[in-house]
């Protein structure tokens, strides 16, 4: 399945009547690349009543990059991932140095996020072979292990971390505070959920890095809520069993 897909927003299955014959009728003029696409969420929100909103308006890149990276199969061994991935340790000041403890814990949790996701998560290995094929073979990344969450994903970025690829993570991705009863909402630390807001999550903090780095995609998409990091994050995360709440915008709102 290939080419650029339209952008249709289907609403979710109800009961018979107006609406489903609405959605019959959209349903009727999706392509096939279209119908497998509506129908893999479809059946991910029939498990997780949280995702309907990524059924309803999915983000437009993530259904063109998911027609790239359809290879959901177990080719590499669990143990190589992180190696696949990561250059070597490497701040996002090329002249700062990494300290290598702190380098090692953090190398040591992103490789069993790696092992744990390509195990379970169709929809992350679908991610992982698609750059393990095209990108990640001419361009590995630094791990940063003391900077602020972040990739540099962007030309500008690039060029301020001396031309490097980085990834930064570290094991704190959310600091406690003064104001920890959730009454505003900081996009440092917290997201927006249907629950309400929610503290960042180890897992939810690597993986949106990860993804960035495995589909080379930003945070941006256009004028969609969420855009195609946070719903692949949600997705991966509901694969492996993470019970956090699907984050249903990129600003905490």
């Amino acid at each position: 399945m290939g080419g650029v897909m339209n952008h249709v927003d289907l609403p979710a299955p109800g009961p018979s009547g107006i609406r489903g014959r609405v959605r019959d009728a959209l349903v009727a003029c999706l392509s096939p690349a279209d119908l497998a696409f509506h129908a893999a969420n479809e059946a991910l929100a029939s498990r997780f009543p949280d995702l309907w909103p990524q059924v309803v308006n999915p983000s437009p890149a993530r259904r063109l990059h998911d027609a790239m990276a359809q290879d959901g199969g177990h080719h590499y061994a669990v143990d190589a991932l992180v190696s696949i991935m990561i250059f070597g340790p490497g701040a996002m000041d090329p002249d700062a140095p990494v300290d290598r403890a702190t380098y090692l814990a953090v190398h040591t949790a992103l490789a069993a996020l790696l092992m744990n996701a390509y195990t379970q998560s169709e929809t992350f290995r679908r991610l992982f072979n698609h750059a393990a094929q095209t990108t990640l073979p001419y361009r590995r990344w630094h791990l940063s292990p003391d900077d602020a969450f972040g990739t540099t994903i962007g030309d500008a970025q690039r060029w301020a971390a001396g031309d490097r690829a980085v990834m930064a993570l570290n094991l704190d991705p959310a600091d406690p505070d003064e104001n920890d009863g959730n009454a505003y909402c900081d996009d440092n630390e917290y997201y927006a959920s249907e629950l309400g807001v929610q503290r960042f999550g180890l897992d939810r903090s690597f993986l949106h890095e990860v993804i960035h780095v495995l589909t080379e995609l930003p945070d941006a998409d256009g004028l969609h809520v969420r855009g195609p990091i946070v719903e692949y994050e949600n997705i991966v995360l509901k694969e492996i069993g993470d019970p956090s709440p699907a984050r249903i915008t990129y600003a905490c709102e």
